[in-house]
């Protein structure tokens, strides 16, 4: 009976995984902190992407007065464009490609397009 729960579980995990629409297989985050106390962050994302939305962003809604400089974002050896002002009703073929930082009242978003659908 154990056995046949966690295989009926296991089946409707992969079930639900693969209708969702979005997935973030793995996530690697290193940081290197600086003496003069700024620091370089490096996310390495593996994703699934759905078909439905046009960007993934990264909340940064607590950040007080510290301030984030250099973003860059790239996908397989692709540099994405840096935008000056990240534009949240453009369509998904305008922010393929693109990254930028919404300020929003809580703060700041890292945002990037998310283009086609896949791995």
């Amino acid at each position: 009976m154990k056995r046949l729960l966690t295989t009926v579980l296991a089946v409707a995990v992969a079930l639900l995984s693969a209708w969702a629409d979005h997935t973030l297989d793995s996530l690697n985050i290193r940081v290197t902190l600086h003496r003069d106390g700024s620091a370089h962050v490096t996310e390495h994302r593996h994703m699934h992407i759905g078909n439905d939305g046009t960007e993934c962003y990264i909340k940064m809604y607590n950040m007080g007065d510290m301030a984030v400089s250099d973003l860059r974002v790239s996908e397989d050896m692709t540099e994405y464009v840096v935008d000056d002002e990240w534009e949240v009703n453009r369509s998904r073929t305008q922010k393929a490609f693109h990254c930028g930082i919404n300020e929003v009242p809580e703060g700041k978003e890292l945002c990037w397009g998310i283009g086609e659908s896949g791995i």
